[in-house]
């Protein structure tokens, strides 16, 4: 039982080293080939900008409400659907599904 779980935890970590891997070389080739730097502006500007939200408080848990509402439904049919190939795979596009969803809702 135990050496199954290790297994099975062995096989997701290379899952998962393969595909940062893979963004890694990916964002490295279309960035050379342009000639930028390994992070630019625009990504200094995404990450690290502050949050425009001036609402008051209801306003403010109502689009909270909105964004958590508009995630639960995607991120269930992702799990149903992405579930059978793995938790890396599965894990990844929840990320990138969700974090879209949050930042348009907050835009």
């Amino acid at each position: 039982m135990l050496l199954e779980k290790m297994g099975y935890i062995i096989s997701e970590l290379f899952m998962l080293l393969l595909v940062l891997v893979l963004v890694m070389v990916f964002l490295r080739l279309r960035r050379g080939r342009n000639k930028n730097s390994g992070v630019m502006e625009a990504d200094r500007n995404l990450f690290f900008r502050p949050i425009k939200i001036n609402m008051r408080a209801p306003q403010r848990m109502l689009r909270y409400a909105l964004i958590a509402a508009a995630a639960l439904p995607v991120s269930l049919v992702e799990i149903l659907v992405l579930g059978q190939f793995g938790a890396t795979i599965l894990v990844g596009a929840l990320v990138v599904t969700c974090s879209a969803i949050v930042r348009r809702g907050l835009d």
